[in-house]
């Protein structure tokens, strides 16, 4: 039969001449790259009083997502939401470590300086998270904001395995609310 031509295809050999006409395919399977759509802004607005079903009362933190293709959608979290993602990304990511994230109190944990330092913390801080993401793949940001609903499930996929994900860069940087 002949169909082996070529000489040697991928074993053996010095590879000294792998890039000469062979295109090495990479793993078998391999996904494409798929675009990501970049987070445009993450903004935190105001704060919304609730209770629970106890009467027990809580805040929670309007946020805003905006991609760079310009879908938006909001999430309301609570400040122990926020600070749990916070404690998961500082163990991933070097330069939130430096952030100071506004801090938990256990006195005046409902009166208006409080909650309104804490949202212009979590601006501050997701302001930051947002430039961290043109630069790396933050799987834990893109569950904590529910993303997965809002993007494709070859998107959601792609992000979980980063080898996989090439970011779009659509607009020009230097863009601010």
């Amino acid at each position: 039969g002949g169909g082996g031509g070529g000489g040697g295809g991928r074993g053996g050999g010095s590879g000294m001449d792998a890039g000469a006409g062979e295109v090495d395919p990479g793993p078998l399977f391999q996904a494409p790259a798929v675009q990501v759509p970049w987070f445009e802004s993450i903004q935190v607005r105001d704060f919304t009083d609730l209770e629970d079903d106890q009467g027990f009362r809580f805040t929670v933190y309007n946020i805003t997502v905006k991609l760079e293709d310009g879908r938006t959608w909001k999430v309301a979290k609570r400040y122990s939401e926020v600070e749990t993602l916070h404690t998961r990304m500082v163990m991933t990511h070097p330069k939130i470590q430096e952030f100071r994230f506004p801090r938990k109190s256990m006195f005046n944990t409902f009166a208006e300086f409080t909650r309104e330092r804490r949202r212009s913390g979590f601006e501050d801080y997701f302001s930051l998270v947002v430039s961290l993401s043109h630069q790396e793949s933050l799987t834990e940001l893109v569950e904590f904001l529910d993303a997965a609903k809002y993007i494709s499930p070859t998107v959601a996929r792609a992000i979980r395995s980063p080898s996989s994900v090439k970011p779009s860069r659509g607009g020009a940087g230097g863009q601010s609310p």
